[in-house]
């Protein structure tokens, strides 16, 4: 699995490893169909989470479904809606406070947002858990505890969680659900979906919730080298969002390689998936940016920032020689 060898956020995580169970060979690349960079404006950004989707001109579920039958649904109705879908023996993953988790290290000490993977068990009051998040667990848990961590305000400690916190959970849960969806020529399909993806990340666009394409990682990285002169606490909310944004970025890369080794299959190319290992990676370099974004916020160190700017240069020219190699799939296209 990709998350393996490159750290995904948990909403990526538990959408594959409900997928699977539909579509075993497919699950990951049916995840990859987004690969163009956003940078949200600062209204957006400051709504980012740990399972925060891929921002995009089209919403990122309306592109998983249209392109690849995956039906990917955000709920926060009524409390009782995802015990109705549980009892239907449906898993659901849900958005949870680690706070309130027994079997977590974070139990009683820190607030912190992830989803993790609930259905229904035998015994009354109680529900499996598949929590995949290292240490990772699978057992049964009382609804109630379970009730407890959906509804938190997850309140955000700077020393102890400064990523991971900071926005309340208030019951949303996931239903991912595969629709029929008929692929009756494989190189056709996958031809026309690396056009569009192709399509997205090269043109320059923007709408009232951000920037999107290449030129957008340009400017974030822009921005970026700014902020790491601002003062603490402009440099510290700067930065806490740069490293959020770059999780979810990170994650769509990782299933886009999966997609792209599968392409190269179904088109019979195997420079295709020269090109996917290279570019997979690469990533090393956006894995590295985070990882130093998030130290950053604890001890900041001035030459942390060169070493940062030095991996998002990297980053962005992997982009563009994937982008030159997957320009040979951008002709004949039509939206």
């Amino acid at each position: 699995m990709p998350a393996q060898t490159r750290t995904v956020s948990s909403i990526f995580f538990n959408m594959e490893k409900l997928l699977l169970r539909q579509t075993p060979r497919l699950a990951q690349a049916l995840l990859g169909i987004r690969w163009s960079f956003a940078w949200p404006k600062p209204s957006i950004r400051r709504e980012l989470i740990e399972y925060s989707f891929p921002l995009g001109p089209v919403p990122f579920e309306d592109d998983l479904l249209s392109q690849t039958g995956v039906r990917l649904i955000s709920h926060n109705e009524d409390k009782d809606s995802v015990r109705r879908h549980l009892a239907l023996g449906r898993d659901t993953i849900i958005a949870v406070d680690s706070f309130l988790l027994p079997y977590r290290p974070a139990f009683g000490r820190v607030h912190s947002h992830r989803t993790l993977i609930v259905r229904a068990c035998d015994k009354p009051g109680e529900v499996w858990v598949d929590d995949a998040w290292p240490p990772s667990f699978q057992g049964a848990l009382s609804w109630t505890v379970i009730e407890n961590a959906r509804y938190s305000p997850v309140t955000l400690d700077p020393g102890r969680e400064p990523i991971f916190a900071g926005r309340p959970i208030n019951g949303e849960w996931f239903s991912v659900d595969l629709d029929w969806f008929p692929i009756l020529d494989a190189a056709d399909w996958a031809t026309r979906l690396l056009q569009r993806i192709f399509l997205r990340a090269n043109t320059i666009t923007a709408d009232e919730r951000g920037e999107y394409g290449l030129t957008a990682m340009k400017s974030f990285i822009r921005e970026l080298t700014v902020a790491a002169g601002a003062s603490p606490s402009e440099r510290f909310r700067f930065f806490r969002e740069a490293s959020l944004l770059l999780r979810t970025e990170l994650s769509a890369r990782v299933y886009f390689c999966a997609l792209l080794r599968a392409a190269s299959v179904w088109l019979k190319d195997p420079q295709l998936k020269l090109e996917a290992n290279e570019y997979y990676s690469s990533l090393r370099h956006m894995e590295s940016a985070r990882d130093v974004l998030t130290k950053s916020l604890r001890q900041f160190r001035a030459v942390y920032s060169d070493y940062l700017l030095a991996c998002l240069r990297l980053s962005l020219a992997a982009e563009e020689r994937l982008g030159t190699y997957l320009s040979r799939y951008s002709t004949g296209f039509t939206n």
